[in-house]
């Protein structure tokens, strides 16, 4: 470089010097010349003149020549020296260039005292200087934008991606060489891709780009195909005329926050169905009393929208809070003033109807225990209300019914039964009498058993009435109620003996027992009364638990003398017992152990005939006694398959009861074929502890003993049993001895 400079700056002086020197030459010539033809002109020139003004030109000509060769030498010398003291800055200058082209922008040339190029040397140190803090800045900015947690992208006119930060590669899987020079539509879907060409500013779109800043949330697709939502903040790049050259967007990842947003989309919109899921009125009201919310029932119920409007408003057309305007406990206003749960029930008539409202309101607080708005929740009662005054009236209808059951199970005597009854019932209903009257058993006369409020006179004169005649006659014969609030306004008492008597309001109920009519019950006022529907249930009620009683006592009546009746068998059966367990005892031949048992067994469940079978070692029935009968003891009477009675009660070893031997398909053998018996009972005999033989009791009607019957002829076999076991262990003994 320095000898290209020293080499360049001699040719320029020379060609400044020949320049110089050349036009002076041309010039003295044509000068000497013209001096020349001048002088030849004033007077002739000899050629010896010629000749020396020929010589003394070529002379001054060569002098000429010979002095431009001293010049550019000189100028040769000079330019030497002057190149060696300016090439020493521009060196300089030079070396600094290269530092700073290999990124040292730390280079601060030193400029001396009398240097040509200090001006140069110092502008070249400002600009290094200058150039290092810019280049710092952008060092700062670039460590900023790659240590951003968000992704960012910079687009140019046309929408193609110029740069993105590393953020933008971590999100979204590409890669810096991948995606610049991409357009930025290419990375969102249709419908994203309207999104972004509305917000980058596309004039197709309507859109003109004036260079202002936009947000929006829009879906860009990732290297792997999934779109991840994000908030996009754009910005425009301007140049110093401010034309807009490029767009820098600033990308928020708007995963959490899509799904936070979604969740709480799901959250609102189960609030949303849960509230209008209520069938009662749910409002949220603020501490102007200002509808916040509201579900469906309450909108219904207001035709209109209702949010952000007074409560009072809406629901009671008036212009002040209710406790203002109507007077009214608001639990609203009670929730802010106290912060506690309040409630009240309002009552109004509805189309000739009393209907009820309860209306219950809860307070809504902040952290810190503010109370900020209330829910209201307001439901109709009417039902609620109308149900607890039934369950009231149930109650009062149970307790009198529980009063008239205890008096009805303190016993089982009528006379200690009714009256108290008919006393409980009079009271109950605040009358003035009542009667009870009973069908007689041949279900033709009803008479009036007890009775109060009516004269002994009275009741013995008209207490006694055929089924279906007057008011209890009626009843006792239909089975169906009569009330009347005044017989002597009702057409259907115009002949009833109860008017004679001065009665004016009656209830007469049937007394059902076993689904049929039994008796009547009857309470009676001397003024007016009208019986509501509850008192007429009661009235049915107590009929039918009268009705109970009644049946109770005759029940305990027959079960008393069933019971008599019962013991009084069962001391037959114990005399009848001990009778043959006497009589077998005191025989000691078997013939006249079966036959004396056969007899008295006979007559004890009044049979016509009976029997005593024994199976042999071939399974053949033979017959061992008969009394009264012309039977050979011995005889076969069944063989082994033979389909009888006595066959079934050995296999079964328990007894056969036939009531009919016609549809039973048993058959009697030979022996009884004379003989029209119709039921049979055939009882099995333990002997040496195998059920091998039998009893059988015929008869000629079709009949079935009673479970006491079978149990007693089962002990009876027993013991028969047990007897012919000794009685043959004692005629084997008693032979052996006499045969000793």
């Amino acid at each position: 470089m320095q000898r290209r400079f020293i080499y360049n700056f001699f040719i320029f002086l020379l060609i400044f010097a020949v320049a110089l020197l050349l036009p002076v030459i041309l010039l003295i010539d044509q000068n000497s010349k013209v001096l020349i033809s001048e002088l030849d002109n004033l007077s002739p020139l000899t050629p010896e003149q010629k000749l020396v003004y020929g010589r003394f030109v070529n002379t001054l000509r060569d002098n000429l020549v010979s002095m431009s060769f001293y010049v550019l030498m000189a100028a040769f010398l000079i330019s030497l020296l002057l190149g060696r003291k300016l090439i020493k800055p521009i060196r300089e200058l030079y070396k600094g260039a290269l530092s700073i082209k290999e990124g040292n922008l730390d280079v601060a040339l030193k400029a001396a005292e009398g240097d040509e190029l200090r001006e140069v040397t110092t502008a070249f140190n400002e600009m290094a200087m200058a150039l290092r803090k810019k280049t710092d800045e952008l060092i700062w900015k670039e460590r900023y934008v790659s240590m951003m947690t968000d992704p960012l992208w910079v687009l140019d006119t046309d929408n193609t991606v110029m740069d993105i930060n590393p953020a933008f590669t971590r999100l979204f899987g590409y890669e810096r060489e991948e995606i610049v020079g991409s357009s930025c539509f290419d990375l969102a879907d249709e419908e994203n891709e309207r999104i972004l060409r509305r917000n980058i500013g596309l004039k197709e779109y309507g859109v003109e780009d004036r260079g202002d800043s936009s947000a929006y949330e829009v879906s860009i697709l990732s290297k792997y195909g999934e779109g991840v939502p994000v908030l996009v903040s754009g910005a425009p790049i301007f140049t110093e005329k401010e034309e807009v050259i490029a767009r820098i967007g600033i990308m928020k990842d708007f995963r959490r926050e899509t799904l936070l947003r979604k969740e709480l989309r799901e959250a609102s919109d189960q609030r949303r169905v849960m509230m209008d899921s209520m069938p009662d009125v749910l409002l949220v009201v603020d501490r102007e009393l200002k509808i916040l919310m509201a579900n469906k029932a309450a909108r219904e119920i207001s035709h209109g929208d209702i949010i952000r409007r007074h409560c009072y408003e809406v629901y009671h057309s008036v212009p002040m809070d209710c406790k203002a305007a109507l007077g009214r406990d608001c639990p609203v206003l009670e929730v802010f003033r106290t912060g506690e749960h309040a409630s009240t029930v309002e009552e109004s008539l509805e189309m000739e109807k009393l209907s009820y409202r309860e209306t219950a309101a809860y307070p809504i607080k902040d952290e810190s225990g503010q109370v900020k708005s209330a829910i209201v929740i307001s439901r109709d009662i009417t039902e609620k209300k109308r149900f607890e005054e039934e369950i009231e009236l149930k109650n009062k209808e149970l307790t009198a019914l529980l009063g008239i059951s205890k008096v009805l199970n303190r016993s089982l005597r009528a006379e200690e039964i009714f009256t108290p009854v008919l006393d409980k019932i009079i009271e109950l209903f605040r009358m003035d009498g009542g009667g009870i009257f009973f069908i007689d058993e041949e279900g033709k006369e009803l008479a009036c058993r007890y009775h109060k409020g009516l004269s002994r006179e009275y009741v013995n004169s008209t207490g006694r009435m055929p089924v279906g005649e007057d008011i209890p006659g009626r009843v006792a014969a239909t089975g169906q109620a009569f009330t009347s609030p005044d017989l002597l306004n009702d057409p259907r008492a115009l002949e009833s003996k109860f008017l004679h008597a001065g009665i004016r309001a009656c209830a007469t109920f049937p007394v059902i027992g076993r689904e049929k009519p039994i008796g009547v019950l009857c309470i009676f006022s001397f003024s007016p009364h009208l019986f509501t529907q509850e008192e007429e249930r009661v009235l049915n009620s107590v009929g039918g638990i009268t009705a109970m009683a009644f049946e109770n006592i005759r029940l305990y009546e027959k079960m008393r003398l069933l019971y008599q009746d019962q013991r009084l068998r069962r001391s037959e059966e114990h005399k009848e017992f001990l009778d043959i367990a006497s009589a077998l005892a005191a025989t000691v031949e078997t013939k006249d152990m079966l036959d004396t048992a056969l007899v008295m067994l006979r007559k004890y469940l009044r049979a016509e005939f009976a029997w005593f079978l024994e199976m042999d070692e071939t399974g053949t029935l033979v017959l061992k006694s008969a009394p009264d009968e012309p039977f050979i003891e011995g005889t076969p009477v069944y063989p082994p398959d033979q389909d009888s009675i006595e066959h079934a009660s050995l296999e079964r070893r328990g007894p056969v009861i036939v009531p009919d031997l016609e549809k039973s398909g048993y058959i009697s053998g030979p022996l009884l074929s004379e003989k029209n018996f119709r039921s049979a009972y055939a009882f099995p005999v333990h002997l040496d502890g195998r059920a091998q033989a039998v009893m059988t009791f015929f008869g000629s009607q079709c009949r079935e003993p009673g479970e006491e019957d079978i149990f007693f002829l089962q002990m009876v076999a027993g013991i028969l049993g047990m007897a012919i076991d000794r009685a043959r262990s004692y005629e084997k003994y008693g032979g052996e001895r006499r045969d000793i």
